[in-house]
């Protein structure tokens, strides 16, 4: 293995790292789960990626790799690097989401509980968020490191100009900021478009890459067609089955091709594409099995790229694209979808200018060229409704929850009424009965003295 180290400061990272995103949560197989970690960590990988959410369920992620490190590799923990993430939803209500102050660092505590730690090596601020002042969130990443339970912090799926504000206010406070952590592949050039990668550089921080194989796309799984037993087949949260249509399934075939030329498997390719590229410390990997943890720490050794190369695969990937890709109605069904898929977790509290600025960002970043203004006015319109809607089923619910709990406590009310009446009337026919006495004693007077 090969390490490189966070921008200009003195953390090193392996080249290739193991994210825990997927396969370790409650439906993955446990001792799967330490052979992947005992695989990683013997051929030189070190640093483990986390996040409070990752799982299912939220939070069984770091569960899980708490009781790998108890049964086996923390008495290793000096040789690892660890590292979290706050700031997507990891519970109800307006605390356990987003960026605030009383989220994070909550939410950290909550981290190193399941881990059974005592710190974690980097603490991340999962994405940006629009509607918390961003010194508050710096200002609670720096409390991390002042408490001892995080010894560097990351910032996480931001683009350059909130990077290079955020890495402003962390300067100030004298918080070791050290590395971004987003989306980037062959397939996915976000971090081009939005400045984070040259900002990365102009700042000297480091950067570490994950879905570097685009959820699997950059390798030969998906060659011939989709398998039965393929991450879209078997869970399709992240990876749709829209997304391999024919002109995609023609780029990887290319794409595959060169590869091939190369004499590397197209994975390695993609992989090394990444390494190659100065801002990058370290890519991250999800696997499956061992073995394709095996074979992924080939790419370290990736051969150097011509420029004719380079060339090629952006001829390849950044193609204009025609056919169905062009159709407005479907383009407007396929963008509709998408914002539907990113906010299902979105509660009845959500402003609508987040709703606005999260349709914005994926036509942003999206190819959605031919969708109309007045086509995405209504789909806004209809993720608002979506959100209204939800709200006023979660006010029916609770009512109907108050009255089931009223009638369950129905039985009883007859017995309380009659024992309330009985108690207010007992004083009321003594003083009575009082007075029915006085009068009788003063009429028994008045015949004695005649």
């Amino acid at each position: 293995m090969e390490y490189s180290h966070c921008g200009n400061s003195g953390l090193m990272l392996p080249k290739v790292s193991l994210g825990l995103w997927h396969n370790f949560g409650d439906t993955a197989n446990f001792e799967n789960m330490k052979q992947l970690c005992f695989t990683a960590f013997d051929n030189g990988i070190t640093q483990f990626d986390l996040a409070n959410n990752y799982g299912p369920e939220p939070g069984s992620a770091e569960k899980n790799f708490g009781k790998i490190l108890k049964e086996d590799l923390g008495v290793y923990r000096d040789e690892l690097i660890i590292t979290t993430k706050a700031g997507y939803e990891m519970w109800d209500g307006p605390y356990g989401n987003w960026g605030s102050r009383k989220y994070l660092l909550a939410s950290l505590d909550q981290s190193l509980k399941r881990m059974g730690l005592e710190y974690v090596d980097i603490f991340y601020h999962h994405r940006m968020d629009p509607d918390t002042p961003l010194e508050e969130t710096m200002g609670a990443l720096a409390s991390a490191v002042q408490s001892g339970k995080a010894l560097y912090v990351g910032l996480s799926n931001y683009d350059g100009k909130t990077l290079s504000e955020a890495a402003a206010i962390l300067k100030d406070l004298r918080c070791p900021f050290v590395i971004n952590q987003n989306r980037y592949s062959i397939f996915d050039r976000t971090v081009e478009k939005n400045g984070l990668k040259k900002t990365t550089g102009i700042l000297k921080k480091g950067l570490i890459t994950f879905s570097p194989l685009a959820q699997g796309q950059l390798t030969d799984r998906y060659l011939n067609g989709i398998p039965e037993d393929s991450r879209i087949r078997t869970d399709g949260r992240f990876l749709k089955e829209s997304a391999l249509d024919e002109h995609r399934l023609d780029q990887i075939r290319k794409l595959n091709d060169l590869a091939a030329q190369r004499g590397e498997k197209l994975a390695d390719m993609a992989l090394g594409w990444l390494l190659q590229q100065k801002e990058v410390t370290s890519v991250l990997i999800g696997a499956s099995k061992p073995q394709q943890i095996l074979d992924n720490v080939k790419a370290i050794s990736c051969a150097p790229f011509t420029k004719e190369e380079l060339k090629l695969i952006d001829e390849i990937v950044l193609e204009p694209m025609g056919g169905a890709h062009r159709d407005p109605e479907l383009m407007a069904k396929t963008l509709r979808k998408n914002l539907t898929d990113r906010m299902k977790y979105l509660r009845r509290f959500t402003p609508e200018k987040l709703i606005a600025r999260r349709l914005n960002r994926i036509m942003r970043y999206g190819e959605y060229e031919t969708v109309t203004a007045a086509e995405a006015e209504k789909i806004r319109a209809e993720a608002i409704a979506a959100r209204d809607a939800a709200k006023t089923a979660k006010i029916a619910e609770a009512k109907a929850e108050r009255e089931a709990a009223a009638k369950t406590a129905a039985p009883a009310a007859p017995e309380a009424k009659e024992a309330a009446d009985t108690k207010e009337t007992k004083p009321a026919k003594s003083r009575a009965a009082k007075a029915t006495g006085a009068a009788s004693a003063e009429a028994a007077e008045k015949k004695e003295a005649n």
